[in-house]
């Protein structure tokens, strides 16, 4: 659906109800933007928590692929058919996508990166930047044949996705789902006194840290055994590394790479100013982006709603498979 500048309301329904209630009404000036709002406002009472989404390796084989520099970079895989490689934010691990591996399994090869100095890769002191971990991508697309790939990325691993689209094109993508992540950040005093704040708190006591920043990254409540398996993925990556990773991604600007992808593409981001701001800059850079905003949830939006997210990357494959690969 195309839409102008215009006030529109959704209401959102999920496999299993035929009821809804009022979602997100809002106002963007879209251009010709595919949005879709699928915000349901908690009162949504048709879907209830069914626990803790479970997270784990049980059920993948587990490998380790050397990078070009000789790092090794572990991932998880299983299942046959197109490929889907997923990849975790900052300190995230490849099983965090455990969920949607074993939901797409049975149609797809899914793959989950651990990126360099994260989850069961190598820990090293090199290479611990946005570029340079693009192309760890790009190598894992080439030498596991994933090519053409649909990139599944969360949250730091979407300005990576955006570089690996800058350095490299898209000629290996066939698709692209980018979760909750930021395309345009400007280094400000304020964005600068923040990440000092939080690089002395992790310095001191990066325990301590984790189990405030783990529980932030949710918004419906979940069990203290399902923080702590995040917060123990997170803690993998050396305290130097995860600082290092944060003041790497303190400024970037992927409008550029936007100009470049020419693939099917769907942002999933939740409510709020994040995703206003990103609606703008999808409407004067990639109009053909389909963007879609999720209610009620936390930055680790497909573990904080799976039923939801997965309905949506589900609806996405599907309508990617109707249309020709390039």
């Amino acid at each position: 659906m195309t839409f102008g500048a215009l006030t529109f309301l959704r209401v959102a329904r999920y496999p299993g109800t035929d009821r809804g209630r009022v979602s997100l009404l809002s106002l963007f000036n879209m251009n010709s933007m595919h949005l879709r709002f699928t915000a349901a406002l908690l009162a949504l009472t048709s879907f209830a928590s069914a626990g803790d989404p479970v997270i784990n390796k049980k059920g993948f084989k587990s490998r380790v692929l050397a990078a070009s520099d000789g790092v090794g970079l572990h991932y998880l895989e299983s299942g046959n058919g197109p490929a889907i490689l997923f990849v975790p934010g900052w300190t995230g691990a490849a099983e965090f996508w455990a969920p949607q591996m074993r939901l797409l399994s049975p149609s797809y090869r899914v793959v989950a990166l651990d990126p360099r100095s994260q989850g069961d890769s190598e820990k090293t002191s090199e290479g611990n930047y946005t570029e340079r971990r693009a192309l760890d991508i790009h190598e894992i697309i080439v030498k596991l044949n994933l090519a053409p790939v649909i990139l599944v990325a969360w949250s730091r691993a979407v300005p990576e996705s955006m570089s690996l689209v800058e350095q490299f094109g898209s000629t290996d993508i066939r698709a692209m789902v980018l979760v909750d992540g930021t395309l345009v950040r400007e280094l400000t005093p304020e964005s600068a006194r923040r990440f000092m704040v939080e690089a002395r708190e992790m310095l001191m006591d990066r325990k301590k840290y984790v189990s405030k920043q783990v529980p932030g990254m949710f918004s419906k409540p979940h069990s203290q055994e399902f923080y702590d398996s995040i917060g123990k993925a997170n803690l993998k990556t050396p305290t130097s590394i995860a600082v290092a990773l944060q003041a790497d991604g303190l400024e970037r600007d992927c409008r550029p790479a936007l100009k470049k992808l020419d693939r099917p593409a769907m942002f999933v981001n939740r409510s709020g100013p994040g995703a206003a701001a990103l609606a703008a800059t999808l409407s004067k850079e990639l109009p053909s982006a389909r963007l879609e905003v999720m209610e009620g949830v936390g930055h680790a939006l497909f573990l904080d709603d799976t039923e939801r997210f997965n309905f949506l990357l589900q609806d996405f494959l599907r309508s990617i498979s109707k249309t020709p690969n390039r």
